[in-house]
């Protein structure tokens, strides 16, 4: 993958496009690209990963916020993250 590709890439990962969505419009077969997520040594995968931890970490610090300022759907939400958040940790997922 170009270095023009890995930036797009990483703007669609971002964006929360599924794989087969990135592989479409970066012109490269989904199964290639999935192959390369899964192998967790490739730059793809770390790419990949590191967006999905950087989306899911700003939404929360946005969720967070609402929670804070009063917003009951946030505080809500924000209840349930925590809760699956404190399962994974427990449970190593």
């Amino acid at each position: 993958m170009t270095t023009s590709q890995l930036e797009e890439f990483r703007l669609l990962v971002g964006n929360l496009l599924s794989v087969v969505e990135i592989a479409i419009v970066l012109e490269i077969v989904p199964e290639d690209l999935q192959d390369e997520i899964e192998d967790k040594d490739s730059e793809i995968s770390k790419v990949y990963h590191r967006e999905l931890l950087l989306n899911k970490s700003s939404y929360n610090t946005e969720l967070l916020t609402n929670a804070k300022l009063g917003n009951e759907a946030a505080i809500k939400e924000f209840s349930v993250v925590n809760k699956q958040r404190i399962i994974n940790d427990v449970f190593g997922l």
